[in-house]
């Protein structure tokens, strides 16, 4: 601790080192997470080490923060020359940027000298990727640092991208993975589903941290009217499985709009207009629309009915977000418009929203179940007034900024003061 520190504020809030593959505050599910978890922490006690290849200052005002590079990978020159050549190869250098995910960064005298004079108390840190994971244990151990590790999607049991070539090495990820379980006194998840299966499956209490917001200061949306059509408006990215349910929603609108009940599906891609699938883009129910165009913190001038919840049914997808919790549904309740959420009920999100009444969730793939939800939200506006405000209502009560971001600094404190394992131990135990 530097002389001129005031004891008190280190031991309130601790000198965290973030080492992730996004950037604090960058426009995704991670980066908003972790921008909403540390919204009060002092910038100069917050430092972080990411992968993004853009200028973060824009999205963060951290003081202190380390860009990882390609050429810092521990790999062999030869492969580094290869991959940074635009003549190489391409097959050669996809074989060896895969592999290199498997690799880690090489913690040279300037990085070693950059997080000494930072001076961290705990390494903060979602894991996921294989070179993150093995530079938090060669950080925590070289600099005696206790790690927390905040689990975010089911990755450790469902990898999303399977390849036999790198599996023995995805082996290791999780081996990494479950030592610094094991060893963290602190251990972190997305929600009360992904916790209470986690410690089943690996034997250690996990505390449940998601997205949060400010109630206080959240604009919300007027009382629902009467409006054709009917607006229900997706926002956000449209991977995992998520454009199929869309189509099943735009195609349940088409044969309302047969019978009289007209409604249009806008999408505010988190990606730009681009990255929309033709399929949804060029669907008569579907308008697409620049995320530029709404402001997320300022619904209340938007012509908006209803928010969109999906899921996919693709069993792959399910396996890997199962226990996983949209980082936009703090948000959504706390707008007070009401939310049709659609997909598998094993969906953490979706027994969310079904279990606290804070909108209405289809979880079965019948289309005329489908449609008839659609048709109540659309006839009713005294159910889309009370699916809203008791949005609103577990907004306040669960998600709340003041109150989230208190219980995380707590437990940074608690994993800040913790004793540190020995780092050289042998974790002994299966990998599932």
């Amino acid at each position: 601790m530097s002389a001129s520190e005031p004891e008190h504020l280190r031991l309130t809030y601790p000198r965290v080192l973030s080492i992730n593959s996004q950037p604090i505050g960058k426009n995704c599910a991670t980066g908003l997470t972790m921008a909403s978890l540390f919204r009060n922490w002092p910038s100069d006690h917050l430092a972080q080490i990411h992968l993004d290849e853009h200028d973060s200052s824009s999205m963060t005002c951290l003081k202190s923060s380390w860009q990882l590079r390609r050429e810092h990978l521990r790999m062999p020159a030869v492969c580094k020359r290869i991959i940074s050549e635009p003549c190489s190869s391409r097959v050669l250098r996809r074989v060896i940027l895969a592999l290199a995910r498997y690799s880690s960064h090489e913690l040279s005298a300037q990085m070693r000298k950059w997080i000494s004079d930072f001076n961290p108390d705990v390494i903060y840190s979602a894991l996921e990727d294989p070179y993150i994971t093995r530079l938090v244990l060669d950080v925590s151990r070289q600099f005696s640092i206790p790690a927390v590790p905040h689990f975010m999607d089911d990755w450790m049991r469902t990898p999303f991208d399977r390849n036999q070539c790198t599996d023995p090495l995805r082996i290791r990820l999780v081996r990494d993975s479950l030592f610094l379980i094991r060893k963290s006194a602190v251990r972190m998840s997305i929600g009360a589903a992904m916790s209470k299966e986690y410690q089943r499956r690996y034997g250690r209490p996990f505390v449940p941290f998601m997205c949060c917001v400010d109630t206080h200061t959240h604009p919300v949306y007027p009382n629902p009217s009467v409006r054709s059509p009917m607006v229900f408006a997706y926002i956000g990215g449209l991977h995992l499985g998520r454009v199929s349910p869309l189509l099943d929603i735009a195609e349940a609108l088409m044969d309302l709009g047969s019978q009289g009940f007209m409604g249009e599906i806008v999408i505010y891609a988190q990606d730009g207009r681009g990255a929309i699938d033709p399929c949804l883009l060029n669907h008569p129910a579907v308008r697409p629309a620049s995320i530029d165009e709404i402001k997320l913190k300022n619904t209340s001038h938007t012509p908006i009915d209803c928010l969109i919840h999906v899921e996919s049914f693709e069993p792959d997808i399910i396996e890997y977000t199962r226990y996983s919790m949209s980082s936009k549904l703090p948000w959504m309740m706390a707008t007070g418009i009401p939310i049709f959420a659609y997909g598998p009920v094993e969906a953490s999100t979706m027994e969310y929203i079904k279990s606290h009444g804070c909108g209405m969730a289809i979880d079965r793939r019948d289309s005329a179940l489908l449609t008839c939800g659609l048709r109540r939200l659309m006839t009713d506006t005294d159910l889309r007034a009370s699916l809203g405000a008791r949005g609103r209502q577990v907004a306040e009560a669960n998600h709340e900024v003041s109150i989230v971001c208190e219980s995380f600094r707590r437990s940074l404190v608690n994993a800040a003061s913790s004793a540190i394992v020995d780092n050289k131990a042998t974790a002994r135990h299966a990998l599932f």
